[in-house]
């Protein structure tokens, strides 16, 4: 999860961990039990349109690997991002599945842990975020991902920007392997992104309008705050950061003089 230092966890850690992770195996159990139950329920009754071409049976067996990911007494540190999408996924669907927003979270925290995670976790001002998110199911869409790349929309921005400027994309992204990502790409970027096809002319138009403008701004924000170098950055390479990308999607930026 990211709530905690995977390079150091304490057996506190380890047991918030293990008490999310026992949500999600019942939450991803429910959908098996659906999916096994010969009623017509098949991938398509939970996952969204999408133009990735997976068939169902590929999709219901990664359901069945999530599960026993999920359900495992070691704690992986990376998932591949087809399966991150999958539990994203999985989490909208049990979300529309509930109506009741009380049961969204199968298992209680028992007192006895309610009071390690105040007593360790608890800041100067009684806010607890450990115990915020653990308790809090729309929370669950963040504390699982580092990031959102997996998604359809974050997903096209990334490929774009490599398919325009390889050499910008790797240096913005060291930690990004697109090719982890290709079975998750729209088809179309999907071809030239295997034939490294950077005619910029059959990329994604990019008009001027406001919702889009913002939806970039957005993005790009995102990726400067999941970026650790720049954490204790300045604002001026903050700045940077935000402009490159920017000129990567195809914006033309002028920066103020320093």
């Amino acid at each position: 999860m990211d709530l905690f230092d995977d390079t150091a966890m304490t057996d506190l850690d380890i047991e918030v961990t293990k008490y999310v992770n026992k949500n999600v195996k019942c939450i991803i159990r429910v959908l098996l039990d659906y999916l096994e139950d010969s009623n017509g329920f098949d991938s398509e009754d939970f996952l969204p349109y999408n133009n990735f071409r997976i068939d169902n049976d590929t999709w219901i067996k990664m359901v069945y690997d999530l599960y026993d990911i999920v359900r495992s007494d070691v704690l992986r540190d990376f998932n591949k991002p087809t399966y991150e999408y999958l539990l994203y996924v999985i989490l909208q669907w049990w979300e529309s599945f509930n109506d009741i927003f009380d049961n969204l979270i199968p298992y209680e925290l028992d007192c006895d842990l309610i009071d390690k995670i105040r007593f360790a976790y608890e800041l100067e001002n009684k806010y607890n975020h450990v115990l915020y998110a653990v308790t809090n199911y729309e929370e669950y869409y963040y504390i699982f991902f580092a990031d959102h790349d997996f998604l359809p929309d974050r997903l096209e921005r990334l490929v774009t920007i490599y398919l325009r400027n390889p050499e910008l994309f790797n240096q913005l992204f060291s930690d990004v392997d697109l090719i982890e990502y290709r079975d998750l790409m729209p088809k179309d970027l999907q071809m030239q992104f295997d034939k490294h096809n950077y005619n910029f002319s059959e990329l994604r138009d990019k008009n001027a309008s406001d919702p889009i403008l913002l939806s970039d701004i957005l993005f790009c924000c995102e990726r400067l705050q999941a970026h650790h170098l720049y954490k204790e950055a300045d604002e001026n390479d903050m700045n940077d950061f935000i402009r490159d990308l920017l000129t990567a999607l195809h914006y033309d930026l002028r920066d103020q003089t320093r």
